[in-house]
């Protein structure tokens, strides 16, 4: 199959500047996470915290409450300091999501890389704990160092802490439970718009997921699923009269090669998200010089963009909003051969003409 590239460019009415086959369904990689992020910010709002309660009851440690993404270990050391003139011997979880840990599309090789951790109701280190624990030590482990994975469980994980930290000699048993019981030991914390400024610069796809997840716990009280996850991101874009027929939403990192977007969806999404609290969640995105765009649009460091990058086997993208010309944008390459910074440079390429035509035509005269 040839190579596809689709784009679309749209000024603050909405109306069509530059455009190629904008109503195409694409493969968008992480530009999903620009839908994940904007649902979550329209039913959490930015100032919502997801909570994770500690508490002891007897000799069981249990773990209430919401999922929280950015959970490391150093903190779980500080709460375990706490815990130690008490002796755990059970750790009790209540569940947000179900046991359905990937998403449809994801592929199974990729199980034990970071970026494609389990998606779970507890986490550490967004679930990735690298193969070598002896380099930096477990405290000095960063989830998107691209090592392998070792523990698939957190569980695992919590449960060496807990022994390493309170020179235990047995590990403790785990369970589930729906009990509240306890003395509240510790509450752990995270706002919505946090975890968006953690998830859209640097394309975090475990804080994509569990948001993605707990918009469909939240919103109806069952167990998180990717199905009800895509429901209701479905359901919130149908009521803003943004959802088309050709939509396709299994995930809410852009993992899953099921998903399939259109540009012109995107740009209008995110001239949607421009007109909600003075456009509060684009802020979120990256900026030339920063993130995924660290190294990338660095002539329009000036042009007050913010963007969202993606890249698949075969699937480029970058979607997002140039202040200076006032302008929503999204370019996905489909099919592609390319890899990385080759593929990259047809999307970066594709914008800075368009930049360019953009601004010949205002200062001509003609456009908006």
């Amino acid at each position: 199959m040839s190579e596809i590239l689709s784009y679309v460019f749209k000024d603050k009415r909405g109306s069509l500047l530059y455009s190629a086959s904008p109503h195409r369904a694409m493969i968008p990689a992480s530009n999903m996470k620009i839908v994940t992020g904007f649902v979550s910010s329209v039913i959490l709002g930015d100032d919502f915290e997801i909570k994770t309660y500690f508490r002891v009851s007897e000799n069981d440690l249990i773990i209430t409450g919401g999922p929280t993404p950015l959970l490391r270990i150093g903190e779980i050391e500080r709460i375990i300091e706490r815990l130690k003139d008490y002796k755990i011997k059970r750790v009790l979880f209540n569940r947000s999501f179900d046991e359905d840990y990937y998403a449809p599309g994801w592929p199974s090789e990729d199980q034990r890389e970071c970026y494609q951790s389990r998606i779970t109701s507890f986490s550490l280190n967004e679930n990735c704990i690298p193969r070598s624990e002896t380099e930096n030590g477990i405290n000095g482990v960063e989830p998107h160092s691209g090592r392998k994975i070792t523990d698939i469980r957190p569980y695992d994980t919590l449960s060496r802490t807990l022994v390493s930290k309170g020179e235990r000699d047995i590990f403790p048993l785990f369970d589930f439970t729906d009990s509240n019981d306890g003395k509240l030991v510790y509450t752990h914390k995270e706002k919505v718009g946090d975890i968006l400024e953690h998830l859209e610069p640097i394309s975090c796809n475990f804080s994509a997921d569990v948001l993605f997840k707990f918009v469909h716990h939240y919103k109806v009280g069952q167990l998180g699923s990717w199905r009800g996850g895509s429901s209701v991101t479905r359901n919130t874009l149908e009521r803003m009269n943004l959802l088309k027929p050709n939509l396709t939403i299994v995930d809410g990192s852009g993992l899953s090669s099921f998903n399939k977007l259109t540009p012109s969806f995107i740009s209008d999404l995110l001239r949607k998200a421009l007109s909600i609290e003075n456009g509060k969640f684009i802020e979120h995105m990256a900026s030339p010089g920063d993130g995924t765009l660290k190294k990338r649009l660095d002539e329009f460091s000036d042009y007050g963009i913010k963007a969202k990058t993606g890249s698949l086997t075969g699937v480029a993208t970058i979607s997002g909003f140039i202040k200076k010309l006032n302008v929503t944008f999204s370019i996905m390459l489909n099919n592609t051969e390319k890899k990385g910074k080759d593929a990259r440079n047809v999307l970066d390429d594709t914008l800075t003409e368009m930049i360019h035509k953009i601004e010949k035509n205002r200062k001509n005269g003609r456009g908006n």
